[in-house]
Formats: structure tokens, C-alpha cells, sequence
């Protein structure tokens, strides 16, 4: 709190936990390969509703396991084992898997590696960033649980005492080495050196104990000893880091990186001067703006060409931009059009894209990629909607170009759209919630046409909604449409369906947040801001390729003066 305190909105939170916990991890002589900055506070924690456990997940996607005949489901709030993708495979209170032994297998080592591999691969480790960060994270600090929990003192302490070894947290009470605050591969080297009986802690939970006499006051977790002896390859890694402690300290230093890191989104939203390398699970793209931009007026000049020729272009070069950028979310700033990854599997398998046909419109397109090779594939696909967009309801709007083109579709994975609760109304607004998008905004995108016959962009679209016609042409692009007649939403649509000049603005408002939310420059800030790329003969260009320098050093200078006064009290 008083390094808070002391450098207030300057520093958020986020960023101050994390560089917390780096300066811990270096002042034991442990390795951190660098710190990228910008993480932004939520206001509150709502964000994480989705996520479960919650009665809405159970009711939804009900988690659980056959046992002796029966669907044993698990009651909300405690470890849901079972549990199929996109979910989570272990509640978050017990900080990724169950110490004491997955699936209540307490003390079995086989199925804790089991659900080790599980949950730490839905966050996309692999064995060994999951064995490297598990293990090297235990070279410092404990477990606390020194009394029974009714014991404990109402600011969790016990005997009494308030300092570091009477802590009560978990209820486990061990410490995995000799030398908590110092960074070694001890704790690989005791888990072969020693062998070990379960013990119970003073709260009742399952726990290891070397056994013998004049044996070190150390333990091991259930957890711990299923990557010794629960696992074949797990085992293989784990004898590797006892015998070599420079390769923990590499793999070490690149998992706690990734766990730190993988939730900020492509490095151009990182502050500070202390980057690493790009790592392997980075996107590889560069920065959006930071090279020429192409000349775009003659390119939409032959996207005009192909909407003139078949109108039935603009439903399919509209939904093509929609679906190309509506795969954007704010929770971990993945997806976006940017990468032109809709023409890759898995997007170009997901059936919400086949239903819109945008493997036909990308069709389309392809003859005015082979006339104009120095426009991306992701600028054209934008540009190719905002024509459409333009065309078919009278709007004026910017185009911002500079985005680039990814080589596989890899990076999409997981970001297929996803139930968020048992009905539609739910599901639109945690999926505006999740884009980014105001309900406005939302609400306005569903008049995105996707029909070949819709040609125009009006409010006709929720005039027909509201009225139930069923032989409209401008319905049923988009799944939960009905929910549009619910709670918060049907008011809007009532004042889009009286106000079309309301709507329009709407519209205009929501699409060139969701084609450009994807283009950062730094932690908040959007490449496109103030940007007008000129795509019509006679207009001319506002604002510039993004660079950012000014902003971006005067920030790093800053995260370097956190750096030092974190270390400082740490030490």
C-alpha cells in the first residue's frame, strides 16, 4: 500500500503485484527475463463472474465425473473436476490443482499429474514450462497452516504470534527447502534425495515428510511429488532440474514470464524498457502503422467495382469485416482482424462463419488482393466491409489502415464464440462485456446485414424485429436475436426502430471501435485515434503512422523508477 500510496495512478495494481513478485524472485538470486508494464485495474470484480464457479456454470455446463455408476457433479464453489473446455478444470481458491491430491484422490500421485497437465495446458504450458514454474516457484517460501483453522485468529494467525511461520492460509504448514529465500534446485534435489511418508499438518490436511531421523524439517504437497513420481515425462524434467540448476534457471525464468505475461496481448501494449525477446507463445506481428501504408483510394475503387457489379457484396463483405473483428475481447486483448487469421481453420471452420459463407466472400476478394499485393489481406477485408457499410447506409466514416497478415490461424484458438450463461439475454451482454462494446454499440452491430439481398443499413432492421416479421430479409444473421426484445436491450431497439439518424450514429460508433480495437499503441491507447486514411479520391490524411516514442519513454522512465523503489523496500 505505500508504494501505492507513494506513485498513486501512475502505477496500477496489477503491475505492482507483478513487479512485486519479480523483485522477490531476483533479491533470492532467481531469474526474471524481463517485465512488461500497462496492466489496467478492474473496477471491481464482475469481470470474473463468467468465469465460474457459479450456479449460472453448473446449471450451463455442469462439471463432474462418473463414479460408481453415477454423474457425481460437484457443488458450486468447490473443485469441479470434469470440466470440458472453454471451462476451467479447477476452481481458482486452490490456486490451480488441489495440493492435497486431485479428483479426492488425497495423497495418489497419478491423478495429480493428471490434473497438473490438464489445467496448466488450458493456460497453454507445456511440460515443461509447467514443471520449470511449479518447481522453481517452490524453491522459495511455505505453506501456512501451524494450527487448526477454528484456531486461527479472525487475521489469520495462529498460537498467538503474528509473524511469517504462524501464518494460517491453506492449512498445509511446510517449507519445501532449507533456504526458503534463496533461489536453488533443492527442491528437485530433495524430492529423489528423500523418501517420503504422508504426514497430516496441524489443520488436518494431507501433506509429506521425509522419513528417517536427522532428516530436514521440509515437506513436500501431494502436487509436488506427482511431477517425482506421478508422471513418466513430468519425472524426466523434474531429474533434469535436480541435476542441472542453470537449465531451471533458463526454463524458470521463461514460464514465470509467460504466467505473468499472457494475459497483456501483443508487446505493443507493453510500457517499460526491460522487454525480453519475444517469446515463443508471443504474437509475432509488428506493430499496426509502423511501416507505409499502401495506397488505398484505387484499392476501394475495385472493391466499389465488385459491390456494383453483384450488390450481394455488401451482406458478404459486411459480415466478412464483422466476423474477421468481432473475435476481439478486452479480457486478454486476443483476437481482432488484424492477422487476416479468418482464413485459417479454426476461424474459417467456427459455424457461425460458415453460416454467413465468409470462405465466399474471401472468394470475392481474392482477385482485387492479386490486383493490389501491397495491401494486407486484414486491411482489405476492413476495407472491403466500411465500402459496404458505407455504400449501403450513407455513412461517412474514417478508415485507419496498417494492419498486417498472420501465417496460420493458431493464434485464434480458443477464441471461438462461447455460452456465457443459460440464456440468450445472458449471452449478449457478457459478450458485449467481454468486445468491449457499450450496449449501445452492441445492440447496433446486430443490423450488421448478412443476407445477399439486404442492401441497405437502416433502422428497418428493428422496426421488422419489433414487429415479429418473420419474412424479413434483415433477421437471423446472428444467434440470440430474440434476446434484443429483452431487459436493458428492447428499450434501445425501440429507439433505433423510431430514430434512424440515432441508429446510424450508433452503428457508426461501434464499428470502427470493433475494426480497430485491435491496433494498440500502449497499454491504453488505440493506433487509430484521430486517424483518417484516405481511400476516396479528393480526401485527405489525418494523423500519421503510430510510433508513440515520446509516450512510451517518458512511461518507461517511470516503470524503471517503480523498479528501483519496489527493490529498494524489498530489500
Amino acid at each position: 500500500s505505500p508504494i501505492k500510496e507513494k506513485f498513486g495512478s501512475c502505477l496500477s495494481w496489477g503491475d505492482l503485484i507483478v513487479l512485486a513478485g519479480d523483485t522477490s524472485i531476483e533479491s533470492g538470486g532467481g531469474p526474471v527475463i524481463g517485465f512488461c508494464g500497462g496492466r489496467i485495474d478492474s473496477a471491481d470484480g464482475t469481470e470474473s463472474i463468467p468465469l465460474g464457479p457459479s450456479d449460472i456454470q453448473q446449471e450451463l455446463e455442469p462439471c463432474g465425473i462418473e463414479k460408481d455408476g453415477q454423474d457425481m457433479i460437484c457443488p458450486t464453489g468447490q473443485l469441479c473436476f470434469g470440466c470440458q473446455n472453454p471451462l476451467g478444470a479447477a476452481v481458482m481458491g486452490l490456486i490451480y490443482v488441489d495440493p492435497e491430491g486431485a479428483f479426492g484422490a488425497h495423497g495418489e500421485f497419478e491423478p495429480s499429474a493428471k490434473s497438473i497437465r490438464d489445467v496448466f495446458g488450458r493456460m497453454g504450458f507445456d511440460d515443461r514450462n509447467t514443471v520449470s514454474v511449479i518447481g522453481g516457484g517452490h524453491a522459495f517460501g511455505k505453506c501456512h497452516g501451524a494450527c487448526a483453522k477454528d484456531e486461527a485468529s479472525s487475521d489469520g494467525f495462529c498460537n498467538g504470534n503474528t509473524d511469517w511461520e504462524n501464518k494460517f492460509t491453506s492449512g498445509l504448514e511446510l517449507k519445501w527447502t532449507i533456504t526458503p529465500t534463496t533461489w536453488t534446485n533443492m527442491y528437485f534435489q530433495n524430492m529423489f534425495n528423500f523418501n517420503w511418508t504422508n504426514v497430516t499438518s496441524p489443520a488436518g490436511a494431507i501433506q509429506f515428510v521425509p522419513e528417517g531421523e536427522n532428516v530436514p524439517d521440509i515437506g513436500m504437497l501431494t502436487t509436488d511429488l506427482a511431477l517425482g513420481f506421478g508422471d513418466a515425462e513430468y519425472a524426466k524434467l523434474s531429474r533434469e532440474y535436480a541435476d542441472n540448476l542453470d537449465v531451471l534457471t533458463k526454463d524458470f525464468g521463461k514460464s514465470w514470464y509467460q504466467l505473468m505475461t499472457r494475459d497483456m496481448g501483443p508487446r505493443s501494449r507493453c510500457l517499460g524498457d526491460n522487454l525480453p525477446e519475444l517469446q515463443a507463445w508471443e504474437s509475432k506481428l509488428p506493430n499496426p502503422r509502423t511501416s507505409e501504408l499502401p495506397n488505398y483510394i484505387p484499392v476501394r475503387s475495385s472493391i466499389q467495382d465488385a459491390i456494383d457489379t453483384d450488390p450481394t457484396n455488401v451482406a458478404a463483405f459486411a459480415s466478412l469485416a464483422f466476423a474477421c473483428s468481432r473475435t476481439f475481447r478486452q479480457t486478454d486483448y486476443r483476437g481482432g482482424c488484424n492477422g487476416a487469421r479468418i482464413r485459417f481453420p479454426p476461424e474459417s471452420e467456427w459455424s457461425d462463419n460458415l453460416r454467413v459463407d465468409t470462405n465466399g466472400a474471401l472468394d470475392a476478394l481474392e482477385p482485387i488482393k492479386q490486383a493490389h499485393p501491397d495491401v494486407s489481406y486484414a486491411d482489405l477485408i476492413v476495407l472491403a466491409g466500411h465500402t459496404a457499410i458505407e455504400h449501403s447506409s450513407g455513412l461517412k466514416m474514417n478508415f485507419c489502415g496498417g494492419r498486417v497478415d498472420d501465417d496460420s490461424g493458431d493464434a485464434s484458438i480458443g477464441l471461438e464464440p462461447m455460452k456465457y450463461n443459460t440464456t440468450g439475454y445472458g449471452n449478449v451482454l457478457y459478450t458485449f462485456q467481454n468486445q468491449g462494446l457499450s450496449m449501445e454499440e452492441g445492440v447496433a452491430l446486430f443490423a450488421t446485414p448478412c443476407n445477399g439481398e439486404n442492401t441497405e443499413i437502416s433502422n428497418q432492421y428493428y422496426v421488422d424485429l419489433l414487429a415479429g416479421n418473420e419474412d424479413s430479409k434483415l433477421l437471423g444473421c446472428f444467434e440470440h436475436e430474440s434476446a434484443l426484445l429483452e431487459g436493458d436491450l428492447k428499450p434501445i431497439v425501440e429507439n433505433f426502430a423510431e430514430n434512424n439518424e440515432n441508429f446510424l450514429a450508433a452503428y457508426a460508433e461501434a464499428w470502427n471501435y470493433i475494426v480497430t480495437s485491435d491496433l494498440f499503441e500502449g497499454p491504453q491507447n488505440n493506433a487509430c485515434e484521430g486517424v483518417s486514411d484516405p481511400t476516396l479520391e479528393g480526401e485527405t490524411a489525418s494523423g500519421a503512422p503510430a510510433s508513440g516514442s515520446a509516450t512510451m519513454w517518458s512511461m518507461s522512465f517511470t516503470i524503471v523508477g517503480m523498479v528501483s523503489t519496489v527493490a529498494a523496500i524489498a530489500v
